[in-house]
């Protein structure tokens, strides 16, 4: 099975469980990130807690520690310690971005990536932004922009799993096959 739908099973029960108790969605999400800070800024911790030839009971005990200092909620603690038995404590940090994602979705918000050849002006992003929000359903669309100097004019808009291509660059190239064809 392939680790991405193995992260997005486990960020799904997450989910449900955090929504099903009526917690947080943000404050879980935030208990992911001190985790992973951890997790990522120890590597001795990150060594011992991902080596199998040590026990699962010592592992748990390091985590204890971990969640007495941060304050981790019972839900989060579940979810590390399932992960811990299982095997499948690498895989945190996808887990953790597929429930930013689900996080997102629950809130009607979206992240989308706008390469543009020149930086665009603040009433530019703002129209996109609404744009976007009215075209996907969502209640927030949060822009990154990016400038891309090979789009020469135009926009690409990245939005989940779907592009959209305003540039030139493919103007011209579409104008071309129907000259073309």
């Amino acid at each position: 099975m392939e680790y991405s739908s193995i992260a997005k099973r486990y960020a799904l029960s997450l989910t449900e469980a955090v929504l099903t108790l009526n917690l947080s969605l943000e404050k879980t999400l935030s208990e992911l990130n001190i985790f992973i800070e951890i997790f990522n800024s120890e590597e001795s911790l990150k060594q011992l807690l991902l080596n199998p030839s040590i026990g699962k009971q010592d592992k748990k005990e390091v985590l204890s520690k971990i969640f007495n200092k941060e304050e981790i909620s019972p839900t989060t603690q579940n979810l590390f310690l399932v992960l811990l038995d299982k095997d499948r404590l690498s895989l945190i940090t996808s887990i953790r971005e597929e429930f930013s994602n689900q996080v997102q979705e629950a809130k009607k918000e979206t992240i989308a990536t706008v390469k543009s050849a020149v930086a665009l002006s603040e009433k530019q992003t703002v129209r996109i932004k609404n744009k976007l929000m009215n075209l996907f359903n969502k209640k927030d669309v949060i822009i990154k922009t990016e400038i891309d100097p090979s789009l020469i004019g135009g926009i690409t808009i990245n939005i989940g799993s779907q592009r959209i291509d305003a540039n030139v660059i493919n103007s011209f190239k579409d104008f071309k096959k129907a000259i073309v064809n």
